[in-house]
Order: structure tokens, then C-alpha cells, then sequence
């Protein structure tokens, strides 16, 4: 996993090496405090969110607090995650009506566990 992150790198942290092979992460310029790094996270997942219930025509359907457990999951999950478990979510909740939601950031976290799971399930040999 450090390798990946030497490699990829990060846009919160910048890598230092030194000579004896110590490995540093410092935040980058910019960012004084993970506090603050928090904060502008949470404006981005808010507003990525926001935008993607909007383009969906949903936004109004959706409690503010049920948009800020979104922006909690972000946080725990990414906001790519989110996103993706946020459309089948709005698909099958508002679009087909397979599904009558009262707690929405549950039915969200619910999505991606499953999601998870898929990704993470051996495959089956054939022989």
C-alpha cells in the first residue's frame, strides 16, 4: 500500500524520502491543520453531492440531514463510492419505486457494504 501512494501519491500529503530510507508524509502547502483539511473536504463532498441531486431532480425529495450522512460516508467510504451507491440508490428509490426509504444514508451504506462484498467475493473456478 505504500508503494501505491509513493507511486500515485496523494493530494493532502507531499512524500519526503530521506537518505536513510525514512518515510515522511507532511501536508502539503496550503493545508495548516487536518482540521482545516477537514473542513475543505467537507465543503467539496457537499457540494459534489448537492450538485449530483440536483442534476437528478431529487435534491428537494432528500432531507438535508440524509445529505449530510452522504457527506459522512464520503468521508469513511469516498466520495467516488458514494456517488456510485447514490445513483442506484436515487434509481431505485425515485426513478423504478422499488424501494420506500426512510433512512436514506442507511439504505446508501447499506449499497455499498454490497457493493463491497461483490468486489470482494473469490472467484469461482471453472474447470
Amino acid at each position: 500500500m505504500l508503494e501505491e501512494i509513493l507511486n500515485k501519491g496523494t493530494n493532502t500529503f507531499k512524500t519526503v524520502i530521506k537518505e536513510d530510507n525514512t518515510l515522511y508524509f507532511t501536508l502539503k502547502e496550503g493545508v495548516h491543520s487536518s482540521r482545516d483539511l477537514k473542513e475543505i473536504k467537507k465543503e467539496e463532498y457537499t457540494n459534489t453531492i448537492t450538485d449530483f441531486l440536483e442534476k437528478r431532480n431529487v435534491r428537494t425529495h432528500v432531507p438535508m440531514s440524509a445529505q449530510n450522512d452522504f457527506v459522512q460516508l464520503a468521508f469513511e467510504y469516498s466520495l467516488e463510492r458514494v456517488l456510485q451507491a447514490l445513483d442506484i440508490f436515487v434509481h431505485e428509490e425515485f426513478v423504478l419505486g422499488l424501494q420506500v426509504t426512510r433512512n436514506y444514508g442507511g439504505r446508501v451504506r447499506t449499497i455499498i457494504r454490497q457493493q463491497l462484498a461483490t468486489e470482494n467475493e473469490p472467484l469461482a473456478l471453472s474447470s
